[in-house]
C-alpha cells in the first residue's frame, strides 16, 4: 500500500513548519502526558489502518515515510496541496494545516509533528 509516489506537485516545494499547535500540542488532555500508558495501549490494540498526510519534498514528511517503510508498515499516503489554505482535509482530520499528519484509525490516533510521529512509529507500530 504505502510509500512515496514521485514528484506529485511538479517540483514546487515549500518549507513547512515542524511546529504543531493543534489539539494535542500539550496540556492535560494530551496523550503525551503519560507516554507509557498511551504507547502500551496503542501497541496492544491490534491491527491498524495508517494514513499519512504528506507534502512532496517536505523533509519532515520524508523522515516519517522512511520510518514507516523501515518498519515494514503498510500505509496510505494522501498527498496534500502545497498551499496551506487549500489543505482542508488535513484541517478536518487534525485541527491544523501542517504536515506530516498520521492517522491510525484502528487505534483512534491522529497526530502531527514529525518527532511525535516518529516516536509513535518506533514505540507503537513495530
Amino acid at each position: 500500500m504505502g510509500g512515496r509516489f514521485g514528484d506529485r506537485w511538479g517540483g514546487g516545494h515549500e518549507r513547512v513548519s515542524d511546529d504543531y499547535e493543534g489539539p494535542w500540542s500539550g496540556g492535560s488532555e494530551s496523550p503525551w502526558s503519560d507516554d507509557h500508558t498511551f504507547f502500551e495501549r496503542a501497541r496492544l490494540s491490534g491491527d491498524m489502518a495508517i494514513t499519512l498526510y504528506s507534502l512532496d519534498g517536505c523533509p519532515w514528511c520524508e523522515k516519517v515515510h522512511d520510518a514507516l517503510d523501515a518498519e515494514g508498515i503498510d500505509y496510505e499516503t494522501n498527498w496534500v496541496d502545497p498551499l496551506h489554505s487549500d489543505r482542508n482535509e488535513v484541517k478536518r482530520v487534525s485541527g491544523q494545516r501542517g504536515v506530516p499528519v498520521l492517522v491510525d484509525t484502528e487505534r483512534g490516533v491522529t497526530m502531527a509533528e514529525s518527532a511525535k510521529i516518529l516516536e509513535y512509529v518506533e514505540r507503537s507500530l513495530q
